[in-house]
């Protein structure tokens, strides 16, 4: 922030001038949050080419569980084939509501529910989340139960089919343990022992489990599962993405992301492309205390979110609408496809495309890549993916790319069986009895949207607007602490304390609590700062945690 404490207008010209001369010689860190695959490239690759470091800076619940896949599947870039599906066990992932592409989910939701077949979906999940109520069934599993629970699974498989178990030698032995047996099991969790032997059954019959990238051990738990299941590579199970080639120029280098910000002794300059860490970052990725000893902070965004608010220099990008379009990538069912179109509207104010933005950047920082513009970086990427008439007309297309075939270690399993070991040894709820059951609802994007009124109407599960941060409790266990539906509470964990108002909910376990992410914000006008609190200042992390509620009287 400048000395003054608040931003003042000035060139594109002398802002790219002050980036150059804060980056010289100086520690560079980038921030990476939403950006579409070719921005994500671009800015990859100034980084590798300035030695820096990239953050992730996006929320985990609802990504792909890529440290999972790179660890058992030798590459992030596998898809869940949910079109083709015939039986889906969705351990905790809301995907209906948190997927990165609504639209993509939505689609292959009505594949799997249109026809004859009807794929069969089945949730646990310590939460109704809006995939557990529109499933064929949902199992009220906590969440740091959902890994015991993929080892019941697994356990059931191999009893029913002993030679599933080569599949994953090392997970199959972790998951033979006679504790893990459906009955032993069912009692621990609450859940009826059958329903686990049907849902071995369903997913051994070539089904495929979803799980996000939000905690280690769930997401290890679930790939695992799959790989005992034989869904890997299968049609209806998690195939290989075919993904097209990079335009000439955005291959390697390539910086790889991390989830922590580098703790080193420097004073980093921070560049953030779509990424709010200041709101969104938790607590244990480092980000919040790598901004506080940053010598200079330069935020990339459309609004002046917090983050851009407490930066040393915003640099403005354009809305998708004022921007010309083009992205690559990969369906579900593995397809290749690139979407391309002109912008759809004038610049309201002098802002950058993103690819002119980070092209900038680069320049700045020293770093030359192949288009001096936008304009030449758009014509050589259109050309490369045979999108030119796409990028004047706008359109999508399928492309015929066959994916690259994968290097599997001897026991893919090996890494998860670790992992989920690891993680049944977490400590349990002790003086904090509510298993804490974060969602993000489809309507705040993740925050981002909470300064759309309209957006409120259809934010809760009641459809009502309500401006607070809401708890969902059980009736059992609200009448158990005295508290009254509309009261207002203190929701505690060991780590801090936030204000919310109670709703009773039939659709939570009794051991559990519901928060939604994306109130709390302290920027982006009147409908959205000071409105309700942040759940993210009551974790570490986004591994399973605990709270308790208690009244704010």
């Amino acid at each position: 922030m400048p000395a003054t404490g608040k931003l003042e207008p000035i060139g594109w010209a002398e802002a790219f001038e002050r980036l150059a001369d804060k980056t010289r010689g100086s520690e560079v860190v980038f921030g990476a949050g939403d950006l579409g695959r070719g921005e994500r490239q671009l800015l990859r690759g100034i980084a590798a080419r300035r030695e820096a470091a990239v953050v992730d800076a996006r929320l985990p619940w609802g990504a792909a569980p890529v440290e999972a896949m790179r660890e058992m599947l030798g590459s992030g870039e596998w898809r869940f084939d949910l079109p083709r599906a015939t039986f889906v066990l969705s351990l905790g992932a809301d995907w209906l509501q948190s997927f990165p592409s609504p639209v993509e989910a939505q689609r292959a939701f009505g594949a799997m529910r249109e026809g004859p077949r009807r794929a069969c979906v089945v949730t646990a999940d310590a939460r109704l989340s809006v995939t557990a109520a529109r499933s064929n069934d949902w199992f009220p599993v906590a969440r740091h139960h959902l890994p015991e629970f993929a080892l019941s699974v697994a356990h059931a498989m191999v009893r029913m089919s002993p030679a599933v178990a080569a599949r994953s030698p090392a997970f199959a032995a972790l998951a033979g343990e006679t504790r893990f047996g459906a009955t032993e099991t069912g009692k621990r969790l609450g859940i009826r022992p059958h329903l686990i032997d049907w849902t071995a059954s369903g997913l051994g019959m070539g089904g495929v489990v979803v799980v996000d990238g939000a905690d280690r051990g769930i997401e290890a738990a679930g790939m695992a599962l799959n790989l005992v299941a034989g869904a890997i590579g299968r049609p209806g199970g998690v195939v290989a993405a075919a993904l097209p080639p990079l335009p000439a120029g955005l291959g390697e280098p390539q910086a790889r992301e991390t989830g922590e910000f580098p703790r080193t002794r420097a004073a980093p300059v921070v560049i953030l492309a779509a990424a709010n860490p200041v709101q969104l970052a938790l607590a244990g990725s480092g980000f919040r205390e790598g901004l506080a000893r940053a010598s200079f902070v330069v935020s990339l965004s459309p609004f002046l979110d917090e983050s851009a608010e407490r930066a040393d220099l915003v640099l403005p990008v354009s809305t998708p609408l004022e921007s010309r379009n083009l992205t690559w990538g990969c369906t579900l069912d593995g397809r290749g496809f690139v979407s391309a179109g002109p912008a759809a509207v004038k610049p309201l104010y002098d802002t950058l495309e993103w690819p002119e933005a980070l092209l900038r950047v680069g320049r700045a920082l020293s770093v030359e890549l192949p288009w001096k513009d936008a304009g030449a970086y758009f014509a050589a990427a259109a050309e490369a993916l045979s999108a030119q008439d796409l990028l004047k007309k706008g359109g999508f297309k399928s492309l015929e790319q066959d994916p690259a075939p994968p290097s599997l270690p001897a026991d893919p399993g090996a890494w998860a069986a670790e992992t989920v070991r690891s993680a049944l040894s977490r400590p349990g709820p002790g003086a904090f009895p509510l298993g804490l059951a974060v969602h993000v609802p489809l309507a705040f994007l993740g925050g981002s949207g909470a300064h759309l009124p309209y957006l409120h109407g259809i934010a809760q599960v009641s459809g009502r607007e309500i401006w607070q941060t809401v708890v969902e409790l059980h009736p059992d266990t609200a009448r158990a602490l005295h508290i009254p539906e509309g009261a207002p509470v203190w929701v505690d964990s060991a780590r801090g304390s936030i204000q919310a108002v109670l709703r009773l909910r039939q659709g939570i376990r009794p051991d559990s609590a519901g928060l939604a992410l994306g109130l709390g914000r302290k920027a982006l006008g009147a409908f959205a700062a000071e409105r309700g609190t942040n759940p993210l200042d009551l974790v570490e992390s986004a591994e399973p945690a605990f709270v308790r509620v208690r009244g704010a009287t």
